[in-house]
């Protein structure tokens, strides 16, 4: 069965945060039953320059269980896990060590590789262990050039057998756009080759702007059955810290930035009202 489409959260680093998206789905009067599942995703990264000290929106690694019980207190939501690592050839062993526990006591739900080039063998193993886990494929520009349809389907074939979704990320997390048009250039080639792959795209999503860019991209492929994520667009830039070279920070401001829950409350409402509207 196809994988249903969700609205997503990405990036709550701390417990507090995702009480505070829980409670925004809450009020959105969203659950299970909705159209799109509520979806709410933990970053986590093998890279030392991508650990929470480094980028504040990465949890600590010890914090994840509590953060993940958090978010599985709602059992309308879709709990997520978004990995990244510079070792694809050892994805599998580097999600094994921290999602066991995770996975075994029923804490997360899905998993997003952010990876370039996993190998289709490590994505097997992944599947294979965790057998209910859903798994979300990151397709970006770094992954794919160009980045249009024939590309990105070149790309995911070798890989299509161990996925569910297919995120077309135009932004990595650090304010690339979501454009409405190309989108939907890439949904209606990229879906007529994997119609059992559920598609959907991130790309500065934010409170302002979610309700005309999902009514825009459902017109435009005629209908709503796709998936969306936000994540920098839901926060506030931060001050550079002093030990931090300016230099850096200007080329990393994505890294220091707060999450802003009335701008999430905002989104997730707007979000739903834009698919209500289009159904």
């Amino acid at each position: 069965m196809k994988a249903k489409s969700y609205v997503g959260v990405t990036g709550p680093s701390t417990k507090q945060e995702a009480e505070q998206i829980v409670r925004g789905f809450e009020q959105a009067g969203v659950s299970s039953d909705s159209s799109h599942l509520p979806m709410i995703g933990l970053l986590y990264s093998s890279r030392p320059k991508n650990k929470s000290q480094f980028d504040y929106r990465y949890p600590h690694e010890g914090d994840l269980p509590e953060i993940f019980e958090v978010i599985s207190g709602n059992n309308d939501i879709f709990s997520t896990f978004h990995v990244d690592t510079d070792q694809p050839k050892n994805l599998s062993k580097i999600i094994f060590a921290v999602a066991d526990c995770l996975y075994d006591t029923g804490l997360c739900q899905g998993m997003q590789i952010n990876v370039k080039n996993p190998p289709a063998e490590e994505l097997k193993k992944i599947k294979n262990r965790y057998g209910g886990m859903k798994l979300i494929l990151q397709v970006s520009k770094r992954d794919v050039a160009p980045f249009d349809p024939k590309c990105i389907i070149r790309y995911v074939e070798p890989l299509k057998e161990n996925i569910d979704y297919i995120l077309i990320d135009a932004s990595l997390g650090k304010g690339g756009e979501f454009e409405a048009y190309h989108c939907a250039n890439i949904y209606k080639e990229v879906a007529s080759v994997f119609p059992e792959i559920t598609l959907g795209f991130a790309g500065s999503l934010s409170d302002k702007n979610v309700y005309p860019r999902v009514t825009e991209l459902a017109g435009l492929i005629g209908g709503s059955d796709f998936f969306f994520d936000a994540q920098g667009g839901l926060r506030d830039q931060r001050d550079r810290p002093k030990n931090v070279d300016i230099n850096y920070f200007n080329e990393h401001l994505y890294k220091y930035t707060s999450f802003n829950p009335e701008k999430c409350a905002n989104y997730q409402k707007k979000a739903y009202q834009a698919l209500e509207f289009v159904q």
